[in-house]
């Protein structure tokens, strides 16, 4: 989830963060929909929040360069305060458990188990801020295959690749999404060549949209495509930058600037994706909200939750502030 506020500048941001946000949560409410296939997109979602990431660090080290000791702790601390400041309300209300050892803190605090974006971005800042720093398409280049040679060997040499893994709790994707953060520095230093071109970016982004989600389930049925699930993760890289290109058109800003309460809506939600993230497994998990009938106990789900989300948003704005 970006870790940054609204973009301001770059409405297309914040638009994809806030259909990312969404698309993350929908993927873990598949036990409040009767179909449960419903609840997914998760990793369309991952890919965008990655990628948007790194387009905005890029942009704004580009603007002015910050030594590397006040970058990385700026940044990595605003993500890991307001996880802790999350993780200890739910353990004072009983949500969360923890035993006094260093596996119980470690599984907490350091590594969030429950949050698996945490730590990975806080990781990747590290080699994001160099390649930035020192870019050039040469090193783009060297840096993306080598992952991707990474990534290939580990998945055909060591990953189960006859059962889903692609997504799973292993860290396996973080390699995927390493090579999504590189790929948003060149994309920021490259900027106007994501520019929307025309229908035939729609036409492609709804073909992409239906190649995963029918690969997808098709994977579900036929096992023989198992080997191929890596398609899954490589497709959301094509599939999130026509999404950019299509958010960057005139209708779409025309459309922002048009209807005021839609804009303000993505504004919104775009800026409190983090804590949406951090607070969503509290409410989705709520007694409450899944003795609900469909669609109700989403309703009830999202209202809940943005509000919660909100008001952590604010409480940690006023003492990070004061830091």
């Amino acid at each position: 989830m970006s870790t940054t506020a609204a973009s301001g500048s770059k409405p297309e941001l914040d638009i994809l963060k806030f259909f990312a946000i969404i698309l993350i949560t929908n993927s873990h409410i598949n036990h409040l929909y009767p179909i449960h296939n419903m609840g997914t997109g998760g990793s369309l979602g991952n890919t965008i929040f990655f990628l948007v990431s790194s387009i905005g660090l890029t942009l704004s080290l580009n603007k002015k360069n910050v030594p590397f000791g006040t970058w990385f702790y700026k940044r990595a601390s605003r993500t890991y305060l307001i996880t802790w400041f999350a993780t200890i309300i739910f353990l004072l209300i009983g949500y969360y458990t923890i035993q006094l050892n260093f596996t119980d803190i470690f599984a907490q605090f350091i590594y969030p188990t429950g949050y698996w974006f945490i730590p990975a971005i806080t990781l990747f800042y590290i080699p994001t801020y160099f390649i930035i720093t020192n870019y050039s398409e040469k090193v783009f280049l060297y840096t993306s295959v080598f992952i991707m040679l990474v990534y290939f060997v580990t998945y055909f040499s060591v990953m189960d690749i006859h059962s889903w893994t692609v997504e799973s709790k292993s860290l396996f994707k973080w390699i995927f999404y390493l090579e999504v953060m590189v790929l948003g520095v060149y994309v920021a230093n490259n900027y106007e060549k994501y520019a929307y071109a025309g229908k035939m970016d729609i036409l492609i982004f709804l073909l992409l949209t239906v190649f995963f989600f029918g690969f997808k389930f098709a994977t579900t049925k036929y096992n023989v495509l198992m080997p191929l699930q890596f398609l899954l993760q490589l497709i959301t890289i094509p599939w999130v930058i026509y999404f950019l290109k299509i958010t960057r058109s005139q209708a779409i800003h025309q459309a922002l600037t048009n209807w005021k309460y839609l804009s303000l809506t993505v504004i919104f939600i775009s800026s409190i994706t983090l804590e949406i993230y951090l607070l969503q497994s509290f409410f989705y998990n709520m007694d409450f909200v899944k003795r609900q009938i469909f669609p109700l106990n989403l309703i009830l789900f999202s209202i809940l939750l943005t509000l919660a989300a909100w008001a952590l948003s604010k409480a940690f704005g006023l003492i990070y502030s004061k830091k």
